[in-house]
């Protein structure tokens, strides 16, 4: 797996960030939110979804892409 962590802001806001890099070393490190702490978001499920992200990006799919299912956004 990429850099799977969490992200915690200075007003104590956490969530779960996945790091990775399209097209070798030579390119940027990205972030991809996956979502913040708490429901759904557990560290189990989060890593699941950074495990998902992962093997996307691995085929060469950026997870970013807006043709992509967002599984993160929830409906409001």
């Amino acid at each position: 797996m990429k850099g799977f962590g969490m992200k915690v802001t200075s007003s104590g806001a956490a969530s779960y960030v996945l790091q990775y890099r399209m097209g070798g070393r030579e390119s940027k490190t990205r972030r991809y939110t996956i979502g913040a702490h708490g429901s759904p978001w557990t560290p189990a499920t989060a890593r699941a979804e950074a495990e998902r992200l992962s093997l996307l990006i691995a085929q060469g799919t950026d997870p970013t892409d807006p043709g992509l299912p967002q599984p993160h956004r929830l409906p409001t």
